[in-house]
């Protein structure tokens, strides 16, 4: 029962949060409430290290029709918790100790906390995949709750798809193995898996791998991370370890008999090496810190088929919080001090600091003057040029327009006299034919006219003759 009351606490103190955000008035007993609430999980978490292995008599069938499920106090699941549970308590303690954030925040964290909870004791896999929904769900309002407008409805359909994504090829695994076992109990359905054979196993395998590398944002699905590490620091711990990543990780651990059984494992191990190269070579080369964080968290997820192969998954899952909080505050830490640096830092930071803020001093106050009195010159100089320019074209064109006119007008009268010379030739050769015509028909017109009629007379025979 022990846990079951901490998973309580956890979903009625959201509960509690969001009823005060929507009424946006708190009252002055919910710190005190959450300091309780908070320092309640912390204590149940811890006692449960004590009941490893026990099963709680307590059964639920949800959804209808299905098999009945319970809270399995398993390795490694109940460790993953109680590190979950603990990691509440430790932030809710410490938020309290500074100005208190606001109650949509602590609603969040709280209710992110239970259903991670949930869905890493719960021994049911459609209950599972509903809780492991509504965690998507939850990540999705925070990423975008963090985004500006303006980016907010761009990111919106990417991301909303990309989460879907996993959830989809993980229902699709999930109904693959039921159909195998006729059941939803997880260890029953994993055995059955592994026995399976053909293209129901490769679909089932490719199902599930794409299904962990969105929820722990491997490449390519790595987009949905770097937004996360842009959160403020609470709401970044829970999207960046505690809630998809290390359920992604999770579920790859479980899915290891049916990898062993298709041979898989070498492969895979093979894969994560070049995930891991490659998110370290796109770490180093990126620029901005959020950039660098997923492509850091992109390697960290990228060791778990390696550690997978190698048979130390239990101590990575088990180091895989701690080491995603370590890498953000080592990371935090290094872009604060970079962008605290200053130029009078000691030794050679402090030289080449010196040097940098005389070259600027110099740019500043010589170079752009300079440069300034420079362009004014130049363009005083282009306007000349292109003023002189102009008039040096305005003449050419003169000269060359008069030249023209004195070209056409001599074209002209030399037209006119070479008409007027073979308009008088062509005058005195018709005369000359005329008058030789005139010649030839004197004291002939009557052989002439008998001639031509006689030509007339044979054709109109051989018309007559034809048709």
């Amino acid at each position: 029962m022990t846990l079951s009351i901490a998973i309580a606490i956890t979903l009625c103190m959201a509960a509690v949060h969001l009823a005060v955000a929507l009424c946006k008035r708190g009252p002055k007993w919910l710190v005190w409430l959450d300091r309780v609430a908070a320092a309640a999980v912390g204590l149940l978490a811890l006692t449960m290290l004590s009941q490893w292995g026990r099963t709680p008599a307590p059964s639920i069938t949800w959804p209808p029709g299905t098999d009945s499920t319970s809270l399995s106090y398993g390795s490694p699941g109940i460790y993953l918790a109680v590190i979950a549970l603990v990691s509440l308590a430790v932030s809710r303690l410490a938020s309290l100790a500074r100005p208190p954030g606001t109650a949509g925040s602590a609603a969040w964290t709280y209710a992110m906390c239970g259903l991670t909870v949930l869905a890493l004791t719960v021994d049911q896999f459609l209950l599972r995949y509903v809780i492991l929904e509504f965690v998507a769900l939850g990540t999705l309002i925070a990423l975008l709750s963090t985004l500006p407008s303006s980016e907010r409805l761009r990111a919106l359909p990417r991301l909303f798809l990309l989460f879907r994504l996993g959830d989809v090829v993980l229902l699709a695994a999930i109904l693959l193995l039921q159909g195998l076992s006729g059941t939803f109990a997880i260890d029953a359905m994993i055995q059955r898996g592994a026995e399976a054979a053909g293209p129901q196993r490769t679909a089932l395998l490719f199902c599930a791998l794409l299904a962990v590398a969105v929820k722990t944002g491997l490449p390519p699905f790595q987009v949905w991370m770097e937004k996360a590490w842009r959160q403020p620091r609470p709401q970044r711990i829970w999207t960046t370890a505690l809630g998809l990543p290390v359920l992604g990780a999770y579920l790859i651990y479980r899915i290891k008999p049916i990898l062993v059984a298709a041979g898989m494992l070498t492969p895979l191990a093979l894969a994560g090496a070049l995930l891991l190269v490659l998110s370290i070579w796109r770490a180093l080369r990126a620029h901005q810190t959020s950039a660098q964080m997923a492509w850091w968290s992109a390697g960290h997820s990228a060791v778990a088929p390696l550690a997978l192969a190698a048979d130390v998954m239990p101590p990575y899952l088990l180091a895989y919080v701690p080491i995603r909080i370590a890498l953000a505050c080592v990371l935090e830490h290094s872009a604060s001090r970079a962008e605290a640096a200053r130029p009078e830092a000691g030794g050679l930071e402090g030289l080449f600091g010196w040097l940098g803020s005389a070259a600027d001093t110099i740019e500043t106050r010589v170079l752009e003057p300079t440069n300034t009195r420079l362009a004014a010159l130049l363009w005083n100089l282009a306007q000349r040029t292109r003023q002189h320019a102009e008039k040096g074209l305005e003449a050419i064109n003169a000269t060359v327009a008069a030249l023209l006119w004195r070209l056409a007008h001599l074209a002209r009268d030399t037209g006119e006299t070479g008409l007027e010379a073979l308009n008088a030739n062509i005058v005195i050769q018709g005369r000359s034919v005329a008058e030789t015509v005139h010649a030839w028909h004197q004291g002939r017109l009557r052989s002439n006219l008998l001639w031509a009629t006689c030509a007339l007379v044979v054709v109109i025979i051989l018309v007559l003759a034809f048709t």
